[in-house]
């Protein structure tokens, strides 16, 4: 596990063994922009959900988890261990305002509680 020999285990190398190299997304669509998904950003700087507001849509989608990393809104790709990724998620989120909304997030192969 210890691949790079430094005497303790990093989450990357943890991350590396239980997830490997594989890469899988999905998408949520929602009719407009405001979701009720609360994002912030995750240990590696990328954008992810940290949260989502009661009685929203969001909360209506089972597979909406904390910690889900955003890829994509709508055909904007949201650059990922970026600290101003979060401005341009907003930026996007609000020009388009009244139109349906497509994320891509990715996919984790673990879920663990």
């Amino acid at each position: 596990m210890d691949t790079d020999n430094s005497g303790s285990i990093s989450l990357r190398e943890i991350n590396k063994l239980l997830m490997g190299d594989v890469f899988r997304s999905f998408t949520i669509e929602f009719d407009h922009p405001d979701t009720g998904i609360k994002w912030g950003f995750d240990s590696e700087n990328c954008v992810a959900v940290t949260d989502v507001e009661q009685h929203s849509p969001a909360e209506d989608v089972t597979n909406l988890i904390r910690g889900l990393r955003v890829l994509r809104l709508n055909e904007t790709a949201i650059p990922q261990h970026d600290p101003h990724a979060m401005e341009l998620l907003y930026q996007k989120l609000i020009s388009i305002f009244q139109e349906k909304t497509e994320f891509e997030f990715l996919e984790p192969l673990f879920y663990i509680n």
